[in-house]
């Protein structure tokens, strides 16, 4: 599968990420997505956030964010 994303923003300090996706293997008119990491209860807390059109692809974009935050959660733990 063919992915280029494109880091829009990275602020340090706010530990706030912005990036797109601008070439897919499906044909996607819009990509957004905004990744915040905070500090809740002296843990970690990684917030995501997206935009998608056509939105029919809202769930494939979810579930591979679900499965490379699995495998990093499985690097941490090792």
């Amino acid at each position: 599968m063919t992915l280029v994303e494109r880091i829009i923003s990275c602020d340090n300090s706010s530990y706030e990420l912005t990036y797109s996706a601008i070439k897919t293997a499906v044909p996607i008119d819009h990509h957004l997505a905004k990744i915040k990491l905070s500090r809740i209860n002296n843990k970690t807390v990684f917030n995501w956030s997206t935009e998608i059109e056509p939105e029919i692809f809202a769930d494939a974009i979810r579930n591979g964010m679900q499965e490379s935050l699995e495998g990093l959660q499985r690097v941490l733990d090792s």
